[in-house]
This record gives structure tokens, sequence and C-alpha cells, in this order.
């Protein structure tokens, strides 16, 4: 919530302490007496020589008479068994002297914990008590034997190296698959009741004070590896290898004297086969593998019913109509019945399967979701219904994160770590199971350091609940027609739908994906309350209304169905053991509050003030009004004819109604709209924004302490949103932000509403302009903020922080990388002065805590990722697509292709400008060229190309070697992409430059605003070794208007460049690839390409620009001359070797480091999995192969005649 609303509801601002770290303490060893040393030396055997090769006459004898094998074998085995029973035996007496100095009459022997640094400090304590305790306890020993001390401590010593050996070799992987976690909110879970939880809590904070409490951890990971276990989950993955050994060396021929052996015995029928040893080897599996296998499992299990009708060869379609027929089989199972009745009887059993574990089918009841189902069977009727398979899984997945977030914590150092399995191992009195050995050996490699999953699972669900669901859902609802719901297409069933008999067979997946939602947001909320943050859980359920809101008077309602999802609400609100009404659960919630009521009544007591009271009983009502608006969405399209259409809205209307019945229903009854009209919507909305904004008003004016003012402005801030979200009125929000502007007061809010709204108005026009209309309809929309904002920026002085703070925000919220970079021209001078905390100057000490508060903006606003964007001026529709898309992922835009008024150096407010647009006269486009690049075309583009050099890619290229004259849209491509080269160029020199002394503010300033203009740094191991030295390299993301971009787009690409050679070139991330053009794996998300086509979009370096810009001009379509350029690196013995332009395979094996050096002299590489892609077109006035025809705005030359 605070990255979209610039609010916190926090009650503290305090940061998690840290604690200190200490060296790892090293014992002194106890003191020997010299009569004790000299009996330990004494009784120490020497190691004999190694083993001789067994003699000849041994091994014929062995070859000539099988008994004498069969002696050998024997004797091994007696020698094993007393191995093993003065193993045994030795433990006995360990455990023995382990009691004794439990119970004070020894001391006990222990061996140095090894230990990361921390928790350090609160070991001290604790070992100096053990120390006082162990001098007391060795008064008292003189008693017993010497010897039995020796034996526990050297076998202690011995276990110690093992423990070392064991962890030395298990990757650890890096946090690559979700990103960073926040370790302030990975506080501690369980998912017992509050005083297991406390216990719980206790024993991880302190987990080697005692035996219990070490074996209530252990028990507690083999519960999680037991439901690891049940949903086919390893932690490690187990290799088996099998060793051979020849024959016993250093054996002797036992019967040389026997004269009863024979060699005529058996002679030839005997074999000596080479001694097998079996071998286990622990690879512990990485933490992203383990979370795909949950959730995968999660998922398959929600799956059941497909699983099931897919499994039967007899009918792997079958319908529901069938089976309520097959359904009749069923009653005569005890008649003898020919092989066709048992095929028909396989059927039925597989058509109940089917109906009973059907995504929101339970027992034959409807609407009821599968993964509330209660931890016991369910009787039904007569007979006692099993729980579902999705259900009993994720109580096993919650349980697992559960554990794993409480008791695998990386706060435990290897010594800790280590004593939970030692406590056990060492306590075993009898011969041990190797089978219980392995699996103390799993937990300890497998559940290690493991609270980072659940950690990276909380984390990445929070952003998809608050953020990423809705804008999927916006995203899909408009590209499926079959969700449209027409006003003709309405049966009047009076006031309430009727209901339905079976869900149609075409919704099957959509009711998979509703159900896994419902599963994912019961693990977030569960999860988070368990670790007592309610804050989160707050902020899951304030952040999916806010982002799902249905916005009335700019979305087509009841025409699309609304993103907000009572389904996953009611999954967000309820308990862990929650039981839906409908199922075993009779009477409705006898509990007076919810927990969520009762968390905002916990903040209002916290204020204790009438204000705060008045502002959270408006947070409430703001929550529910959206809530309430979707509710009548859902019951407009459950009137529908479509069976489709209805089945959904039915489902959302039966949770609504349960929540109608549950405790929750009291606050959001409170807003009570009947009627799906945008008016009294409208009505109803503007009462609560007009009371929101009084209070909010004179929040803002009060003049005592700042804790009452922010809680009133961040609950009244959030009505304020809802409102203004729900209601869609575009014009009333930019009326706010104008009156805002003249005081600089609640900018960053209007700004993230006004974005929402605009994207969403886009979307509708989207819908209602389909083709080549969409353009036309662009020009119709106007940016009514931009100029309120750049005219905000121009009036703020330099020196005014806090407006100075709410303009960055506002352009983060709306990508705008020209107004931020004027901002950071204007203010940074002034800003590194008055943050310079040298100055002991009292008196303006809040000017300065003000301007270090802004300069942390600033650089919070370098690490987003700066992308350039090459759009043409006559394309704003790809331009408003484009915004979209980089304001849900947080990127700051800025034009690619320079412009005119870069050519000199005092300018740097103007950051790039429009492409160069081919529907022009060739004159025109000269002269275009030569103004903004200062040269002439032919110095950038060549006029004329060979067609023929794409074929052994492009199937469609001709024959023959003609020449051809490029057209103008291609060279006019050429050139935008060669102007962003520039750009680049430009902004990456200036960030290497160091032409100043370290510590003038003029070198700071300048690498201030070098970081607004880059994207990041390729911080990978570097190809060459010449530059193995280097430090990480900038880099900047050139993207083309028409690429849509990925899910995470920024957590990806942040992700690529962690792998990304230092002194790499180019790296593409948006591409096609043709057939015959492999991909060489370099990592796991790098690729090094023989060929690609489209420059959709890619990562330059300064190296790289350097190198593009002295190999012009280009010849071809710029992106196949880049493609061919890539193609140049394996045109040797090494291109042959993987089959470019011959093989038509996906990927090939990476040659030799020291070869890809020598070859690689346009150093270019490429995600494996694209981060953008080119948008399809329906139409194309491209002629030729369809490779080509995408981009509509050019015109391919290479198949002309």
């Amino acid at each position: 919530m605070d990255e979209f609303l610039g609010l916190d509801i926090s009650i503290n601002d305090g940061e998690p302490s840290t604690r200190p770290s200490k060296p790892q303490s090293r014992k002194r060893p106890r003191p020997k007496s010299s009569a004790a040393a000299e009996n330990a030396t004494a009784k120490r055997p020497k190691r004999p020589p190694p083993t001789p090769a067994p003699p000849a006459a041994l091994v014929s004898l062995i070859q000539k008479d099988s008994a004498v094998l069969t002696y050998f074998k024997s004797l091994q085995a007696n020698l094993d068994y007393d191995v093993e029973k003065w193993k045994a035996e030795a433990k006995r007496w360990k455990k023995i002297a382990q009691d004794n100095s439990r119970d004070g009459l020894v001391p006990a022997v222990k061996r140095p914990a090894r230990t990361n640094g921390k928790n350090g400090a609160k070991r001290s304590s604790l070992k100096k008590k053990d120390q006082r305790t162990d001098r007391n306890s060795r008064a008292q020993s003189d008693s017993l034997d010497e010897h039995i001390i020796r034996a526990n401590n050297t076998e202690s010593e011995h276990n110690g190296e093992e423990g070392a050996d064991d962890g030395s070799n298990i990757p650890i992987t890096d946090e690559a698959l979700f990103g960073g976690s926040d370790d302030s909110s990975a506080a501690q879970s369980s998912r017992c009741d509050e005083n297991n939880l406390e216990r719980a809590t206790q024993i991880q904070h302190n987990v080697l004070s005692g035996n219990e409490r070490a074996s209530f951890v252990l028990e507690k990971l083999k519960e999680a590896k037991k439901c690891l276990d049940l949903l086919g989950v390893s932690l490690v993955e187990v290799e088996v290898k099998t060793i051979k050994h020849p024959p016993s060396a250093g054996s002797f021929d036992m019967h040389k004297d026997d004269p009863d052996s024979s060699d005529a015995a058996d002679v030839g029928n005997t074999e000596t086969n080479p001694t097998t040893t079996i071998e286990r080897i622990l690879h512990r599996q990485s933490d992203e593998t383990v979370t795909g296998h949950i959730m995968a499992s999660l998922k398959t299990l929600i799956r059941a019913s497909l699983s099931m009708v897919e499994s039967d060869p007899m009918n792997p379609k079958i319908t529901d109509e069938d089976a309520s027929d097959d359904e009749r089989v069923d009653k005569r199972e005890d008649e003898s019945l020919n092989a066709d009745g048992d095929a028909s009887n396989e059927r039925a059993f597989l058509a109940k399967m089917r109906r009973q574990y059907h995504p929101f089918r339970h027992g034959g009841r409807l609407h009821i979701p599968t993964v509330y189902m209660p931890v016991d069977n369910t009787q039904v009727g007569d007979c006692q219904l099993p729980q579902h398979p999705a259900s009993e899984g994720l109580n096993h997945v919650i349980s697992i994160l559960s554990i794993m977030g409480m008791y695998c914590s990386d706060d435990l150092s290897d010594g800790e770590w280590d004593s939970i399995f030692e406590r056990v191992t060492t306590s075993a009195t009898e011969n041990v199971d190797p089978s219980d050995e392995e699996e103390l050996l799993i937990l300890k490699v497998g559940m290690r350091n493991r609270c980072r999953i659940a950690n990276r699972v909380l984390s990445s669900l929070h952003v998809e609940i608050t953020r990423g669901w809705a804008i999927t859902d916006r995203a899909s609802f408009l590209t499926e027609p079959t969700l449209f719901s027409h006003e003709s297409d309405v049966i009047d069933f009076g006031d309430e739908p009727q209901t339905t008999q079976d869900y149609h067979a075409k919704i099957y997946n959509r009711l998979v994906s509703m159900e896994e939602r419902i599963a994912h947001a019961r693990i977030a909320t569960v999860l988070t309350r368990e670790r007592d943050d309610w804050q989160k859980a707050a902020e899951l359920i304030i952040g999916y209304v806010v982002s799902s809101a249905p916005s009335m008077a700019v979305e087509h309602y009841p025409k699309l169905p609304p993103t907000l999802s009572l389904c996953v609400l009611e999954a967000l609100l309820s308990s862990r053991s929650y039981e839906t009404i409908d199922n075993g659960n009779k009477t409705p919630d006898t509990v007076d509050k919810g927990w969520f009521q009762k968390y905002i009544d916990y903040l209002i007591s916290v204020n204790n003030d009438s204000k705060a009271t008045q502002s959270a009983s408006q947070l409430l009502n703001a929550i529910a009004y959206p809530i309430r608006a979707a509710v009548l969405i859902w019951k407009a399209r459950s009137f529908s004819t479509d069976d489709r259409i209805r089945d959904i809205a039915l489902i959302e209307m039966e949770a609504f109604q349960r929540i109608q019945q549950s405790a929750d229903a009291q606050w959001i009854n409170k807003v009570d709209i009947e009627i799906l009209d945008v008016g009294t919507l409208t009505s109803v909305g503007s009462k609560m924004l007009d009371s929101a904004l009084t209070v909010q008003d004179v929040a803002g004016t009060d003049s005592n302490v700042s804790t009452l003012a922010t809680f009133d402005t961040a609950m009244t801030g959030i009505a304020c949103a809802l409102s203004l979200l729900t209601m869609g009125d575009i014009d009333r929000v930019v009326d706010l932000f104008e009156e805002a502007s003249k005081s600089m007061t609640r900018m960053p809010l209007l700004c993230f509403i006004y974005v929402s709204l605009m994207c969403r108005k886009w979307d509708t026009m989207k819908l209602s302009n389909g083709g080549g209309r969409q353009t036309a309809a662009a020009f119709t929309v106007m940016d009514k903020f931009s100029p309120i904002l750049v005219s905000a920026i121009q009036r703020v002085s330099p020196t005014n922080w806090h407006d100075i703070e709410s303009l960055i925000q506002c352009c983060v919220l709306m990508s705008d990388g020209r107004s931020l970079l004027r901002i950071a021209n204007d203010v940074i001078p002034s800003l590194l002065d008055s943050a310079d905390t040298r100055q002991s100057n009292r008196m303006i000490l809040p000017v300065k805590q003000s301007a270090s508060r802004v300069l942390a903006a600033f650089i919070d606003t370098g690490e987003l990722p700066t992308v350039r964007v090459i759009n043409l001026k006559r394309r704003p529709d790809r331009l408003l697509d484009f915004m979209s898309y980089a304001s849900k992922e947080q990127l700051i835009v800025i034009q690619g292709p320079i412009s005119a008024m870069q050519q000199h150096d005092d300018n740097e407010d103007c950051i790039g400008d429009f492409a160069f647009d081919g529907k022009c006269t060739d004159s025109e486009l000269k002269s275009n060229i030569s103004l903004r690049l200062n040269g002439n075309i032919s110095n950038f583009v060549a006029s004329k190309w060979r067609p023929s050099d794409l074929r052994a890619f492009d199937r469609d290229a001709p024959k023959h070697d003609d020449l051809v004259d490029l057209s103008l849209t291609e060279k006019a491509c050429s050139s935008s992409h060669i102007a962003s080269w520039i750009g680049v160029q430009r902004s990456l020199s200036e960030h290497t430059s160091n032409d100043t002394l370290v510590g003038n503010s003029t070198w700071y300033q300048r690498k201030l605003i070098r970081m607004l203009k880059i994207s990041g740094f390729a911080r990978g191991e570097a190809l060459l070794a010449a530059n193995k030295d280097n430090n990480p390299s900038p880099c900047c993301v050139v993207l083309e208007d028409d690429a849509c971009l990925c899910d995470r787009f920024s957590e990806r690409l942040d992700a690529l460049l962690e792998e990304l050679p230092r002194d790499f070139h180019f790296c593409s991330i948006g591409y096609s690839r043709p057939q015959r053009a492999p991909i060489v794996e370099y990592s796991s998300q790098l690729g090094i390409p023989s060929c690609l086509w489209y420059l959709t979009g890619y990562i330059i370096s300064l190296e790289g620009a350097n190198y593009l810009l002295e190999s012009l001009p280009v010849v071809g379509p710029v992106d196949s001359w880049i493609g061919m350029k890539m193609c140049s690196n394996w045109d040797n013995t090494l291109g042959q070797r993987i089959g470019v332009g011959i093989h038509t395979r996906t990927q090939a094996k990476l040659p030799p480091r020291k070869d890809l050096s020598r070859i690689l002299r346009f150093r270019a590489f490429a995600a494996l999995v694209p981060l953008c892609e080119q948008k399809n077109n329906s139409t194309s006035e491209a002629s030729g192969g369809g490779w080509r025809s995408k981009d509509t705005d050019i015109v391919y030359s290479g198949h002309i005649s």
C-alpha cells in the first residue's frame, strides 16, 4: 500500500533491532593429569600399514573352491556384528556419561560450536552459566572413571568433523526466484494456538537451552517433512552410486594346509565377483525448486477431478450428462457383470469421483470451494464424506511454510543447527535403523535456512494479491469475448437468479484458477496472522480492494466481470479453521467482530481520539463501497442466459452470502446500495469523498504532534482513493490535483488515482474501438495532469524539501523520467549542500533532515530501472499501451532517440525525442537525420542491401543475389535505434567519467543524475580474463513502443543483470529466433545467440554502443544487421559443431570459455526466456513472410522483386 498511496498506517516507526556479532569462541581444553595422558597414549593403537595385494595362490584357491569364498563371507559377517555391537556399547556408555553430567556427577563434554557470528551476545550469558556449572560439577566427578570422559570427548570431536564435512558441499542458492525478502517481516509463526505460538517462539530464540526443546523442534521438522512427502516434494536429491572393488586385499589362504581341501572340487564352476558398495549422496534442492514443487503439487490436487477423468481410457472426455447416466451402474455393483459391465462400472466410479472432487462442488453441493473443507471428514446424510485432496494439501502447505518460517531460521549458527540432531543421535542405546539415520540427515541438510522459502512465498503472494491479480484479470477480460455479458441476454428470474444444476463444461479451467487463488489467499493471510503481523494482513485486504475496485464511470459494467472476487475476499477475511455455513456448519458466526475490524479498532484505541474513530469508520465504509458495487455487478451477471457467465456469478454471490453470515457483515452492510446505477453509486461515493476530505484537511492543520495527524491522513487517504477509484470520475481527480498543487498536499495520492483511472479508461476505449480505430481514439485522450505537474515543478523553491519530495513521488507514479530529471538538475546542487551532515548548526537540523529525506528519495528512485522507449509521434496508442505497462511495473520512462537539442553539452533537460518517421519523402527524412544526428544518412544507413544474405535463416529470402533498395521506413527505424545508441553513449560516458576530484559536490551531482538515466549494472563474471577485475558495468534498456512486458519485468531484469557478464556488449530481451539459429546456454537465464530477429527490447552497455556505432553504416534492416553480427561470431568450426544455419534445434552445449572469449568479437547475449514480446497485429501492410508482418509501420524490402 505504501508504494501506491505514499501512506503508512503502522503505529511505530521503529527499525528491527540488530544483535551484535561476536567472534567464535574457542574453549580451552580441559587439563589432563600426566597419568591420564600416559594411559591415553598407551591405549591409543597405531594404524597398521596398508593391506598388501592378495596373493595369487589365494585368488586361485577362491576360484577353484566356492567353500573358501563362503568362509570369508562368514568371517566378514561376524566381524561386522562385533563392530556394530561395540558401537552400540560405546553409545550406551556415552549416554550414561551424559546422564551423569546432567545430574551433576560429571562435567558434560561439549565440542566447540561452529558459529557464523550471529547470536553471539545472546549466548554469552548462557556460556558463562555453563562454565560455572562445569566448575561446580567437576569437583564432584572424581569418583568416575576418566576413560569414559575421554571416550565421550573423542567421539564428540569425531561427530563434529563429520558434521562439518556434511555441510561443506551443500550449495545454497541465491535469492533469484522471488527477489530479496524483508527480514523485518519474517516474524515467528506457527499454526497452533496462541499458547503453542508463545512456546514455539521461545524455543526458536533459545533452541539450545535443553534436550526437551531440541526434541520439540525436531518433531516439528519431521512433521514438515511428512507433509512434504505427502505432497510428493523432496528436500534433497538422492544420488545412488554403485562402486565396484577388486577382491579384498590382505587376505590369506585359509585352506593352504587343509588336507581335506580338494583342487578338483567345483573347478570351473565358481567365480569371484568384485565387491560392490552402494553409496547414497544427498544433494540439497534449491529454494526455487522446492517452492515450485510445493505450489505445483497444490495445483495438481485442485485439479484432481480432471486427472481422474483423463485417467479413464474408455471415456477421456466424459461429460456431466454421461456421469448422471453412469451413476445408475453403481446400484448393480453386487451383480455379476461381464467385461463391458466392468468397464461401465469403472466409468461410473470415475464419474462419481469427478463430481465429488470437482472445483466448487463437494458432495453434490455447488458453489462451495473445496479448499475450505474442515480437517476432519464431513458427515453428509448417512455417509461420511472424505476430505477433499485440495483442502488436505492446503493444510500441508500452510504447515510446511509455518514450520519453515519458525524453526529453520538463518539466524541459527551451524553449531546450533547441528546440535538439534546430535542430541537425538547420541541418545540411542540400541541399533539405529539406517532409514532413521538417513531421515535425520535429510532434515539436517534439507531444512537448513528454509525460512527463506516462507518469506519469499509471502512476499510474492503479497505482490500478487495487492497488484498482480487485478492487472492480469483486467487484461484477460478485455480479450475474452466469451466473458462479455450483453443487456439483451438476460433472463428475468425475479429478484433472485435461478440456481444452476451443474457447471458448464467450458469453465472448468476458470474454476480451477479461482480455487487456486483462494488457496493462495488463504496461505498469505493465515501465515501473516500467525506471525502476528496484523498490519501486513490488513494491507492484503486493503491492497486487494484498492487494486480491484470497479471504476463505474470508465469501465463497462456489467458487460465485463469485476476483478474484485468475493471468493478471494472471503478467503482473506476468514480464519484458518474457517468452515462454510453449508458444509457442516449450520449456524452463522456468533463472533461480534472479525479480525479485520478488530485490528482497525486496535488502531483507534492506540490513538484514543474521537477524530481517529471517525477516520477509522470512514475507512471501513470506503472499503465496503467497492465491495458492494462488485456485488451488484455480480448479481446482474447472474441473470445472464449464458451458462458460462451465470455459473461464475452464482459462485461469487454464494461467497457473498457466506460473508453476510459471518462477523464481517457488520461493517460491510453499513454501505447499502440496492441498484446498479452509475448515478446512485456516484452520489454515495461523493458523500464519502467529501467527508474524508474534510477530516483530512482538519488533520493537516492540526498543530499537535503528528502521530494522530499521520493516522488520520492515512485513514482518510485510503478512503479518498477508494471513493475516487470506484466512482471513476477523472475530472474530479484533475480538479482536486490542481487544487492540491497550490499547497502541494495529497499530490502523490491523486497521481496514483489518476494513473489507475487513465489506464482503465484506455483499456475500455480499446475495447470500443477495434482495429485501426485505436490510433484515432488515442489522439482524443488528453493528458490533463502533466501540464499541472510541470507548472508545479516550475513554481517550487529549490530548498522547499517537503514539496520536492511530493513532486518526486508524483514523477515516479507517472513514470515521467523527463520531469524527474528536470527536478534533479534544479534541486540536487543545493540539496547536497543542505544535506551535508558535517555542519553542526542545530538551528538548521530540521532542514538537514528534510534534505536528507529528499536525497534518499532520489537514491531510491535511481534504483528503479529507467528504460528508453522508441515511439513514433503519430502512434500515441502504442505509447499509451507502453506507459500502462511501465506504471504497473514501476519503471521510469524517457524517450530513446537523441534530439537535436542534445547536441549541446549544456542542455541536460532534454532527454530524447520521438522516433524518425519513414512515412515521408526521402528528402524530408534526410533533412531530419542530418539535423538530429549531425551527418548524412549514408554515414548511418546504407541505401542498398542483399536479402539473400539471410538465406540460411529466412526461408522466404530470394534466391538471387541482387541488391535492393532499403525502404524509407526501414531507414527511419535504423536511424531511430542509432539515435538511441548515441543517447546511451552520452549517458554512460558521463556516468563513467572521472574528470573531477572525489569529494567535489559537482562530481556527486553528476553521478546522482546519471543514476536516473541508467537501467542498472551488469554484475556477472567477465567473459574475458583481461576484464575480470572490472567493476559492474552500467547499462541501459531500449524498448520499442509495441513491446509487451512480462509480469514482474523489473525483478526479472535485475535477476538477468546478476548473471550478465560485466564486459558484455548487447543482450536481447525481446526477440524471435530463426529455426536454424540455436542458442548456446551460458547460464541459468542467459544464452549466446547465433542469430535473432527483432529489436523489441535489448540491454546495451557503453562498449556495446561504441562497437555498434563504430560498425556503421547499417546494411539492411537494423535487426537483421545485428543478427548477422551475432552469426559472424560462429563463422568457424564451433558454429558448424552446434549447427548454425543447419540444424533446427533450440539450444546447444556451451563451448569452453577460452574458445568463447576468442570467437565472440560481438559479445552478444540473450535472455533464454524473453522479458518482452512484440504485439501481434491482425493486419499488415507488409508483403512476404509472416515473420516480417508483425510491425505495420515498417515495410520490409527483402521480399520486393
